[in-house]
């Protein structure tokens, strides 16, 4: 199942690229913004930018295409093991979100938009998570083990809403939403699996495009 979304997001992007030559007009779209995890238990709050083009087949229906990247920050844990020794939870993972979104948009009045994006991005992911092992060593305690936590690549699904403010060449939004981990990445210790990572969040952004 997970290699089939992974191929399907990859297949829908390049379907895009090919609809892109059909486009009346074209916005560059730059987002930048918070993460609230769905999982709290494992994840912080983290932040997120998207760089994207929006070919515009009309004034009211675009498609948006491109990539950016997400900071998500391991939750700090410490569980024993016995009564002298622990092990805790901490670092970060990188995600690289690449894909497209289709853009419904309606006029409010001249100068105020609302947009709609529904969307699927491929995830690269980069885990600097990792388990460090304490034990008792005099004066105080060691770390005797640090054991990297892999994660998978994923898929993730987009919906968003935006509220533009228009000029003539540029465009200045506000907007929230979320994004489904569909692939329900594989978390490893030493190649094994021992779980399953959760990238679902909320997304709250600001966002500035240009118009050519």
């Amino acid at each position: 199942m997970k290699q089939i979304l992974k191929k399907t997001a990859l297949l829908l992007t390049f379907a895009a690229c090919a609809m892109s030559a059909a486009a009346e007009s074209i916005s560059l779209d730059f987002r930048g913004g918070a993460l609230v995890p769905r999982d709290d238990k494992e994840w912080s709050v983290g932040g997120s930018f998207d760089i994207g083009l929006i070919f515009w087949g009309s004034p009211n229906v675009g498609l948006w295409i491109g990539g950016g990247g997400q900071s998500w920050s391991v939750k700090k844990e410490t569980v024993a093991l016995d009564e002298s020794s622990w092990f805790e939870t901490q670092g970060r993972a990188a995600l690289a979100p690449v894909g497209a979104s289709f853009i419904l948009q309606g006029f409010l009045e001249q100068n105020l938009s609302l947009q709609f994006e529904g969307g699927l991005r491929y995830a690269f992911v980069d885990s600097d998570a990792r388990v460090d092992v304490w034990e008792p060593y005099r004066p105080g305690y060691m770390i005797v083990e640090s054991i990297p936590l892999d994660i998978d690549n994923t898929v993730l699904a987009v919906a968003a809403l935006r509220l533009n403010y228009e000029s003539d060449f540029w465009s200045l939004g506000i907007g929230g939403g979320y994004q489904w981990d569909l692939g329900k990445p594989d978390q490893k210790l030493w190649g094994e699996k021992i779980s399953e990572a959760n990238f679902g969040a909320g997304l709250f952004f600001m966002a500035f495009t240009m118009h050519f």
